[in-house]
């Protein structure tokens, strides 16, 4: 985030930043997934997942996602 107390950030700013933050939360844990030893690693992976789809909503993103379904 920004140092200077006088800057604005832009909501733009703030979701690239969230998603930034959660997404590298999410690759720390890939090599643990992967390597399958420890529950936690696929945990931490879903909730960051979990975080970045609140994030994709909250900032307004996620009209251009859904997919509408025939039922």
């Amino acid at each position: 985030m920004m140092s200077d107390s006088n800057s604005v950030i832009t909501l733009k700013e703030l979701a690239h930043e969230a998603i930034a933050k959660h997404s590298r939360r999410i690759f720390k844990h890939e090599a643990g997934v992967i390597k399958d030893r420890d529950p936690e690693d696929l945990h931490q992976m879903r909730v960051g997942m979990r975080r970045i789809q609140s994030a994709i909503a909250l900032f307004g993103f996620g009209d251009g996602f859904t997919k509408e379904r025939d039922d």
